[in-house]
């Protein structure tokens, strides 16, 4: 098992429904483990005879498994409005099964910025642990969102890696979002838990680790914990 660090740039204006509120669909600017874990694995569509999608079951097959993706800087943002016309008599009006005119809050890959005159340009990016379990460094071009926006992923193997389970007298903080699906262990009692409420399931952004596998890793300039996900 290899361990990478890994920055995510989107090169396209990446959208998905974290939140869905009348007329207005926000993105939330954290990108889910889930889809992440689809994306990097290229997944599209997987054959399934249950009524209920089986992340845990698709997550077992995956050869790579990563961590929810955290922006490393604040993340602009794009508003586009958006109406359907009825072809019947070219009308935007919701007389039918038509949605009125919305938005969609999207995250800005941030050429704006650039058009703008911004010197000192940068890409919104996005940071997240990958664990690969063929050793095999995750891809450089992935699509991810609703519209399968084109997205560079740029990746750094950590080479000074150690698996290690964590004590309660000595709980460990871990250096990414943690999805509870995906976590086998338990929470300091004494530490405080921020949720953030993002389909398919929340996730938790701090947190303190009192039980559990976790890998102890060193780059050339800090050191990180990254959680140990189960895999078979």
């Amino acid at each position: 098992m290899k361990l990478y660090i890994c920055r995510l740039e989107p090169h396209d204006f990446l959208f998905f429904a974290s939140r869905d509120l009348a007329k207005i669909g926000v993105t939330e600017k954290v990108i889910h483990s889930t889809a992440l874990n689809y994306a990097i694995n290229q997944v599209s569509r997987i054959i399934s005879f249950s009524s209920q999608p089986e992340y845990d079951l698709d997550l077992q097959n995956f050869s790579i498994r990563v961590t929810p993706a955290r922006p490393l800087s604040a993340v602009p943002e794009i508003a586009f409005s958006y109406n359907a016309v009825n072809d019947l008599d070219m009308s935007t009006e919701a007389t039918g099964n038509y949605p009125t005119v919305g938005k969609y809050h999207k995250i800005d890959l941030g050429i704006i910025q650039m058009l703008r005159g911004r010197k000192n340009f940068e890409f919104s990016s996005f940071e997240f642990f990958a664990f690969s379990f063929d050793d095999l460094p995750p891809r450089r071009i992935i699509r991810l969102g609703k519209k399968d926006s084109y997205c560079i992923v740029k990746s750094e193997e950590l080479n000074y890696i150690k698996l290690r389970k964590a004590k309660e007298e000595n709980p460990i903080e871990p250096s990414h979002l943690i999805n509870p699906l995906e976590f086998e262990g338990k929470f300091a009692d004494r530490f405080p838990i921020s949720l953030l409420s993002i389909p398919p399931h929340l996730l938790i952004l701090n947190c303190r680790v009192s039980d559990g596998q976790y890998i102890d890793a060193k780059d050339k300039e800090n050191k990180h914990y990254a959680i140990f996900p189960p895999h078979r």
